[in-house]
């Protein structure tokens, strides 16, 4: 990979953060290709996402509700954390190497609108990494 394609997930993970209004918008990847893209993965907010207990192979979101009273699932820094949203990101073999996620301070609904913008963000990553 190159410096260029490391930019352009760079450059996709702060249109996903202003795109979907949330605090955080982070690519997480395997160590192979973190390492290939000299991907640093150490941030407070990608900590937190290594410890979700979600399945690699689908969009998980948490809370599954959304609701005003909804206890924070962890923190992030100062900031407590009450939406998580992780969806795959896979390579040209259609093996996942990675992950998008989304963190946010408050809880939100995660609409079909959003689904949609979702999946043509997923397009522009996976084809910086073909």
């Amino acid at each position: 990979m190159t410096a260029l394609a490391t930019d352009s997930l760079q450059r996709i993970e702060r249109l996903g953060k202003h795109l979907f209004g949330v605090a955080v918008c982070l690519l997480r990847f395997d160590e192979a290709l973190a390492s290939e893209l000299n991907w640093a993965q150490h941030s407070a907010a990608h900590v937190f996402s290594t410890t979700q207990a979600v399945e690699r192979d689908s969009l998980q979101i948490l809370p599954t509700q959304s609701s005003p009273f909804q206890p924070a699932l962890g923190k992030v820094d100062q900031m407590d954390v009450r939406f998580y949203l992780s969806h795959p990101v896979r390579n040209a073999t259609g093996r996942v190497v990675g992950a998008l996620a989304l963190i946010h301070d408050r809880p939100r609904a995660f609409t079909a609108g959003d689904r949609l913008l979702l999946e043509d963000l997923l397009a522009l990553i996976e084809r910086q990494l073909h």
